[in-house]
């Protein structure tokens, strides 16, 4: 199921975000500077120059608490540091009635990045689903 929420979130946003930022995924961002390590972000938006401005990881599944998996916030911020990035998001799927949202914004000890959470509600009417993504999409490009 994380396969087709990925899938769902990319076609998504790509949509949503064209003429403002190209939007690719799985690319592969090398944490080394010899190029090893390498990781593959779901998600890496680009303005027109080609310039990364933005990366984020999209997760079907939160913790049983509702809070975001630390794995996930370690991942996204080695791609915030190899990339030059100040910002990165975890795309979370909403699960629900009655789950606590995770933390909306981390702000990293120690340096200038900060991790931010959104949910995409996958409940209700496609036409609230579409509301939703339109917001995902103003929340990406916000900050």
């Amino acid at each position: 199921m994380n396969a087709v929420f990925e899938d769902f979130v990319f076609a998504s946003l790509r949509h949503r975000l064209r003429g403002t930022w190209t939007v690719t995924r799985q690319q592969v961002v090398p944490l080394g500077a010899q190029g090893q390590l390498p990781g593959e972000p779901d998600l890496l938006f680009r303005d027109a120059s080609g310039k990364a401005k933005l990366v984020a990881d999209s997760k079907y599944k939160l913790t049983t608490d509702g809070r975001g998996r630390s794995a996930d916030y370690y991942q996204l911020l080695a791609y915030c540091t190899a990339l030059g990035l100040p910002r990165g998001v975890l795309v979370y799927c909403d699960a629900g009635e009655g789950t606590e949202l995770p933390a909306r914004r981390v702000q990293v000890r120690n340096v200038a990045t900060r991790l931010d959470t959104i949910r995409v509600p996958l409940s209700g009417s496609p036409g609230r689903i579409s509301e939703a993504l339109d917001h995902v999409a103003l929340q990406l490009q916000d900050g």
